[in-house]
């Protein structure tokens, strides 16, 4: 009944949006604005969401960014997925204007790869008397979040101020910079533009994720996924577009499976709120401990619950999911937790399967009238290495030291069992100076081996390398990445209000690095100074790690612990 209520819905949105002229005199049309494809690309989705919209027959069409999955300076590789993209897109009925994303420029040879098969990254045109402005923000990080260089933003307040002051303005973007600015009272220069000129409408992607606001008259809309990786929203729209009437008025309609959603289905409010509870209001404490041999002795652990409301008591019943080899006791614990309280509950768990493929408590808190989020959370499995002290470590690449005795040698794959890439050893020590790490990697065919990244920051994660996660406290974590010519990528990783967390690679740590080619073997050996950490570690303490190797030869990984990028889910590295 509720989808033949959708559809009815549909059909009556088709009829009153049917071309026509506005009482201005200037045509009614109609714009589909496809959301990411990828960031975990799902094609069978997004080519139903473009078979949706072509049955609609739109006038024109525009996307809010990540086209291609990107991150990658292999130029053969990315020439491959622009292809497949346009492939996708070949039939479409209407013609679609692009917008880039970070998945389609993250570095210069990107660029000029979206320069051949899509032309400038920002610009804008008119449709029907009405201005549509494109907004590269694709390479932004940091500062006022996601603000676009000063050459572009010169470029949009001519393009804005050249346009009459009745002329209605569409702008499209990836990264919600109003969200991260002006939606919480930050400086942005691009809303006061907005404002100034008189832009009626903005839309943006990224987030994967529905949720809209109006800021100072200008209506803002996030559009999620139309086919990149995500989660059901709050609200439970998941693939989708958004139907944009322009007429007299602009009416903007996110369409999901068929079913109609009003424009204001999720706040931007709400949205945080709900971003809020799902990243903090279950925090796994006392971790579950796994052994070298990927076992879990019958383990004690802790979960901290928090009631993130302002007002609201929460009640609910705390239930774990169920997990192949996995058993927790209780399986399930009431809850009442007062406004703005917080309680730690113990569990005992057995496991006899794959420990990092672990259950999850389920919590269900509502974050607006009639509006609920279902909270879902592993506890914390973390496996252990040892740091060994050093007076003095030498960064030559031989590895002859004492402190290099006590490898790493267990990694895991895609699957979360024993990983798949050559033997790999990686070690940790530590001196007056810093934090130590070396890694020996074997590979049978090293002819193979894909090693050219030689700039500063540049892709190494697309070829051979092996990477480093740290965290010494705060809501800092550092990843470092080396690849087997000593090249370095590095970024900061912050965690912000919401709970989610925002990487800067801008952020450069000065590093002793050597790097050695012995026959099958490539070596790093590196320094990390405290000042890059920001802590300095003694004998006895713990800070949180993960480390990886990438085999480009056989496109695989292998890590030490399931990679991401919270804390809570970093492994534990003692210092000696």
């Amino acid at each position: 009944m509720r989808r033949e209520l959708g559809v009815l819905l549909l059909l009556m949105l088709l009829l009153s949006t049917a071309l026509a002229e506005s009482d201005s005199g200037a045509k009614r049309f109609r714009v589909a604005v496809i959301g990411d494809r990828t960031g975990g690309a799902n094609d069978s989705a997004y080519t139903g969401i473009l078979a949706e919209i072509a049955r609609m027959q739109p006038d024109i069409a525009v996307t809010v960014g990540d086209q291609i999955e990107g991150y990658t300076e292999d130029t053969l590789q990315m020439k491959k997925e622009w292809e497949e993209y346009l492939a996708m897109v070949k039939d479409f009925p209407a013609k679609i204007y692009y917008t880039p994303g970070n998945h389609d420029i993250t570095t210069e040879a990107m660029e000029e790869m979206y320069r051949r098969y899509q032309g400038e990254p920002y610009y804008s045109f008119d449709y029907e008397g009405r201005h549509f402005v494109i907004v590269d923000n694709s390479p932004g990080w940091g500062g006022p979040a996601y603000e676009i260089d000063e050459e572009q933003l010169k470029w949009l307040e001519s393009d804005l101020k050249a346009q009459s002051p009745e002329k209605q303005i569409l702008v499209f973007m990836h990264k919600p910079t109003w969200y991260e600015n002006a939606a919480l009272g930050k400086p942005d220069k691009m809303h006061d533009l907005f404002v100034k000129y008189h832009v009626e409408a903005v839309f943006t992607g990224h987030y994967h994720s529905y949720f809209v606001d109006e800021i100072d008259g200008v209506v803002y809309t996030g559009v999620g996924s139309s086919g990149g990786g995500m989660e059901i929203g709050p609200t439970g729209i998941g693939y989708h577009f958004c139907w944009v009437t322009v007429d007299d008025t602009i009416t903007i309609t996110p369409i999901n499976g068929g079913a109609v959603r009003p424009w204001d289905d999720l706040t931007s409010d709400e949205y945080r709120l709900a971003n809020l509870i799902r990243n903090r209001s279950v925090i796994p404490q006392q971790p579950v401990f796994v052994n070298e041999e990927l076992a879990v002795p019958t383990s004690t652990f802790s979960m901290e619950v928090s009631n993130l409301s302002e007002t609201a008591s929460l009640t609910d019943t705390l239930e774990w999911t169920n997990a192949e080899g996995w058993q927790i006791y209780p399986a399930r614990v009431p809850l009442f937790l007062d406004p703005g309280a917080t309680t730690t509950v113990e569990f005992e768990a057995v496991c006899s399967a794959n420990p990092f493929s672990a259950p999850q408590l389920v919590l269900n808190a509502e974050f607006a009238e009639g509006k609920v989020k279902t909270v879902k959370q592993p506890p914390r499995v973390a496996r252990k290495a040892s740091c060994v002290k050093s007076k003095k470590v030498k960064i030559d690449g031989k590895l002859d030291e004492d402190c290099w005795t006590s490898p790493v040698t267990v990694l895991l794959g895609y699957d979360r069992g024993p990983a798949l890439v050559d033997s790999t050893w990686f070690y940790f020590a530590y001196d007056k100076k810093g934090l130590c790490v070396a890694a020996r990697c074997f590979d049978a065919k090293p002819e193979n081996m894909r090693a050219e990244v030689t700039e500063r920051d540049g892709a190494i994660y697309s070829e051979d390398c092996v990477g480093f996660f740290f965290h010494a406290g705060k809501d800092t974590v550092y990843q470092v990445y080396m690849n087997p010519l000593g090249t370095v990528f590095d970024q900061r990783i912050t965690f912000k209000e919401d709970g989610w967390y925002s990487a800067d690679p801008k952020f450069d740590g000065d590093y002793e690095v050597e790097a050695v080619r012995d026959g099958k073997y490539w070596i790093i050996e590196a320094r990390i100074p405290y000042s890059v950490l920001g802590a300095k570690p003694q004998s006895g303490d713990t800070w949180d790690l993960n480390f990886r190797r990438k085999q480009k030869r056989l496109n695989l990984n292998g890590d030490w612990q399931p990679i991401y990028y919270y804390p809570h889910y970093l492994g534990l590295l003692s210092f000696m």
